[in-house]
């Protein structure tokens, strides 16, 4: 039964491999894995420990800079008027993007100078972990949600709501570093460097 179950993970897992979405050496919690995420699963939520805040979140690997959204300063417990900060990257060859929210008001134009269209290598500083958005539980709500999905138009993806969310398929991330390559809830992971396919 344990191997039908990862059969059936694999088959919806990234195409890519990617490196835990924080600075290097950085401790980081699965506060919520693919499996228990709510809306659906496959999304991360992932807080940097036993360190200084604010935890610096990067690229989980290279990519260009598709949209951004870094001046909601809110943190609230509905979708009313509750907008997130987020980036997205596409991933080349292919077109896995990842998507990083929950960003600090002001980090990702301001202190990484990104701008939409921005080449990015992998572990580029992207922004700050913070709780804007609808950002609830331990340390005030202050973590990230890391997704990775293949948009169903490339060409008119454009992300809309409160979410900054579009039609597309979310993958379960596989992370280099990590035994089994998923990130399991509860669990604590190193971020390092990762060696590219």
């Amino acid at each position: 039964m344990l191997g039908l179950g990862f059969a059936l993970a694999a088959c919806e897992t990234t195409t890519f491999m990617y490196a835990l979405p924080y600075e290097a050496g950085t401790d980081v919690l699965t506060w919520q894995d693919h499996e228990t995420h709510a809306n659906g699963g496959k999304q991360l939520d992932l807080a940097g420990v036993h360190g200084r805040a604010p935890y610096r979140v990067v690229a989980a690997r290279p990519g260009v800079v598709r949209f951004i959204a870094d001046t909601h300063s809110v943190n609230c417990h509905s979708p009313d008027q509750c907008y997130n900060n987020y980036v997205y990257l596409q991933h080349s060859p292919g077109n896995e993007w990842s998507k990083y929210s929950h960003l600090a008001t002001g980090t990702v134009t301001g202190a990484a100078g990104l701008q939409v269209g921005s080449q990015v290598v992998a572990g580029q500083y992207l922004g700050d972990e913070s709780n804007v958005g609808m950002a609830t539980g331990t340390n005030d709500g202050r973590h990230l949600h890391f997704e990775v999905v293949v948009p169903d138009d490339p060409a008119t993806a454009a992300p809309v709501g409160f979410a900054g969310d579009f039609p597309a398929t979310l993958k379960i991330p596989r992370f280099c570093g990590v035994p089994g390559a998923l990130v399991i809830k509860d669990s604590i992971y190193t971020a390092k460097a990762c060696p590219w396919d």
